[in-house]
């Protein structure tokens, strides 16, 4: 829809609209919010909030609507109940705001509906001083209705239509209908406006906007009924603790870990064995994408919430519930969705809230991997755990957090730790192999970001411990070069015995990354090395027996 909006001359009649001017855009915007602040026809309200969305995302016209009196129509609208009684503080300023814009229009325009005669102009505004009766022509001027503001309170009454008469079955359900698009269209604003607006972040805060929307939201959690059209009120809370660290540790008090976990639970029909194990059923339908983009909020504002508590000692209580959510997690990363894309994003927020709880950034480098006493610790403990179901599953977990990245593997678990994953994947030499990458392109491309104590201490590291090591004397220091020869064959002559006596046996690295022993790679070199050497005699031979070739030279 393009609107008009004829204000003090500023866009002259038949003049292009596609670019209104910042001051247009302010004026539109506030007479829009003086529309919607009162009971509109659901067309005319569907197509104010549209235009307010539209708005929205342009920060030259966000004024009048980062106003208290704006946030609180807005959250009405779109189904949020403020808590505390809102006595809207600024209605002085938006009533005089009201004023200058009535006066100005009136300088531009008599009252009255004013015919739209351009082809392009679907919708003309135009309003009284006198009587502050407002009038919207639509298509042409074909339809006309009118609005009249009762005394100075700022709402607006639609009078009958030629559209009143209609049967009440189609008339109700219509209503519904439109009475949903409608929250949505008042949500989106809300969205867009705490996203582009630090001052209505800060106004949001004020009027306590999180309470009410959470209180909203669980009464839809608690219910017990299928969860559905929550997605922009989830899109609302997560912008609002991403936002606003206040409004992060707010809702940690409220129990939100543990509401939206249950929110979880409910969004994917969960069911529970003994303890913290799931049931899960292989012939379940793949989730659909409007559960699944409801979920990935869920998990985003989780991890909001969570992550800056991960160097705390969680009580017993809470402990239990981030074992119960890790469970819940589990299982979304063995979902599948409608969508490849959906269901990479969905699993991307589960692995990235896991990663941050399981691998913060590195700090402490003067502690070995499975001496340190962080979760990641624990984990690369049990990567040498004698039950080898333990060790393989702690192993593969930690090689998914970091994205099948070798360099990224061995930085957080050391090579030794490391190298019995990646010899049983042929990644020794560093290089993935084809088959155990297929699914590598599906990990997000973000970089690893190193601390600055990590990014000092990285040229010190020792790789195979992944801990920087006291300096060590040189076992060579002062030898000759004859010395250093003659220590070398002993060394030799020492493996060499050892080996024989099978009491070790000297491993290699092969092209395709695995371990083999050494002197098997040793025979191979050499019987390849004469399978060379016959075939350049064999070639020799085949030419000397070529006739007219014989005791010839090349001059």
């Amino acid at each position: 829809m393009r609107i008009l909006l004829r204000v003090g001359g500023q866009v002259p009649v038949g003049s292009d609209v596609s670019q209104p001017t910042p001051n247009c855009c302010w004026n539109l915007a506030a007479a829009l919010l003086c529309f919607v602040s009162g009971q509109l026809q659901p067309a005319v309200l569907r197509a104010c909030l549209h235009t307010l969305r539209i708005l929205s995302r342009d920060r030259r016209a966000l004024g009048p609507m980062v106003t208290d009196g704006a946030l609180f129509t807005l959250a009405h609208l779109g189904g949020i109940d403020l808590l505390q009684p809102c006595q809207l503080l600024d209605r002085s300023k938006t009533e005089a705001q009201w004023d200058r814009t009535q006066t100005q229009i009136h300088r531009a325009e008599p009252s009255g509906c004013q015919g739209a005669a351009d082809a392009d102009v679907k919708c003309a505004v135009s309003y009284s001083v006198t009587t502050k009766e407002v009038c919207v022509s639509t298509t042409n001027g074909s339809d006309c209705h009118f609005y009249k503001q009762r005394g100075n309170e700022g709402h607006l009454v639609l009078a009958p239509g030629k559209k009143d008469a209609r049967e009440e079955d189609s008339e109700k359900d219509r209503k519904e209908e439109d009475g949903e698009v409608c929250r949505k269209e008042a949500m989106k604003v809300l969205c867009n406006l705490i996203y582009n607006s630090p001052q209505a972040q800060e106004r949001a805060s004020a009027l306590r906007l999180l309470q009410g929307l959470w209180e909203s939201l669980k009464q839809g959690i608690w219910s017990r009924a299928p969860p559905t059209g929550q997605f922009y009120k989830l899109r609302l809370l997560f912008l609002l603790t991403a936002l606003r660290p206040e409004l992060r540790v707010q809702l940690q008090q409220e129990r939100g870990v543990l509401v939206l976990t249950t929110a979880l639970e409910q969004y994917l029909a969960l069911r529970w064995a003994e303890g913290h194990q799931l049931i899960t059923d292989s012939t379940a339908p793949p989730i659909s994408k409007e559960v699944s983009q409801d979920v990935i909020e869920i998990l985003k504002t989780i991890f909001n919430i969570a992550h800056r508590f991960y160097r705390q000692e969680p009580d017993e209580e809470e402990a239990a519930l981030y074992r119960h959510l890790v469970a819940v997690l589990r299982h979304c990363l063995l979902l599948s969705c409608d969508g490849a894309d959906t269901m990479e994003e969905l699993q991307g927020e589960t692995r990235h809230y896991l990663r941050q709880k399981i691998l913060p950034p590195l700090r402490d480098v003067a502690v070995r991997p499975e001496q340190d006493s962080t979760l990641r610790g624990q984990l690369v403990r049990l990567m040498t755990h004698v039950d080898t179901d333990v060790k393989d599953c702690a192993a593969e977990l930690l090689f998914v957090l970091c994205k099948e990245n070798v360099s990224r593997y061995v930085k957080y678990t050391g090579y030794g730790n490391a190298a019995g994953l990646l010899a049983a994947r042929g990644l020794l030499n560093g290089r993935r192999n084809s088959g155990d990458g297929q699914f590598a392109s599906h990990y997000s491309s973000d970089s690893d970001s190193d601390t600055e104590e990590y990014r000092e201490a990285r040229s010190k590291i020792n790789l195979v411990t992944g801990r920087v090591e006291a300096e060590q004397p040189d076992p060579m220091e002062g030898m000759t070069e004859e010395e250093k020869e003659e220590e070398a064959r002993r060394l030799i002559c020492m493996i060499n015995r050892l080996s024989q006596d099978q009491i070790i046996q000297p491993m290699g690295v092969t092209a395709d990354g695995r371990l083999a022993p050494l002197w098997r790679q040793m025979r191979r070199c050499t019987e390849e090395e004469d399978e060379e050497d016959e075939e350049e005699e064999q070639e020799e031979q085949d030419l000397n027996s070529v006739p007219g070739l014989k005791d010839k030279t090349i001059k």
